[in-house]
């Protein structure tokens, strides 16, 4: 299964996110596996609703009373949650500073790596992650070793 992280603020859908969302889908159908969400706090219900238009199965909507805007620490405890439940696959975000934060504390939470700034991804043992770095003049291609897959995706490559 797929899990992407997406991201919202104050209720309002982070674009970079569908983009998570459309890659998440694509992964997550060719490996026949279902696209499923996790949105953090209340404000996201909202979101949440709208998120099956784009293939996602399931979305989960973590809310506490103290949640009420961003909280990275938060976010990557609710992720982890989310995918020891699901027993996902891969875990995507968006490689804004706000995924690639959630997604680097939810590696320390889980001691897994992450694999930020990736093109393509290729799901297996080892995945395979296809990285843009030097601002997109190099591309990289690396074995990311752990389970689930912790990776972001580089803005506007989908």
């Amino acid at each position: 299964m797929v899990l992407v992280l997406v991201d919202h603020d104050r209720g309002e859908l982070d674009e970079l996110s569908l983009q998570a969302v459309t890659y998440g889908r694509e992964l997550a159908a060719s490996a026949g596996e279902p696209l499923e969400a996790l949105v953090v706090g209340a404000d996201g219900r909202g979101v949440a609703g709208g998120l099956g238009e784009y293939g996602v199965a399931t979305v989960h909507v973590a809310v506490h009373d103290a949640l009420t805007d961003y909280a990275p620490i938060a976010a990557a405890r609710a992720a982890s949650e989310a995918m020891s439940r699901t027993g996902a696959s891969v875990v995507l975000a968006t490689g804004s500073p706000r995924g690639n934060e959630v997604l680097a504390h939810l590696g320390a939470i889980t001691d897994l790596p992450v694999a930020a700034d990736c093109i393509k991804v290729t799901p297996g043992s080892p995945t395979e992650v296809v990285r843009a770095r030097w601002g997109g003049s190099l591309v990289e291609t690396a074995n990311l070793h752990g389970s689930p897959a912790l990776v972001s995706l580089v803005p506007h490559t989908v």
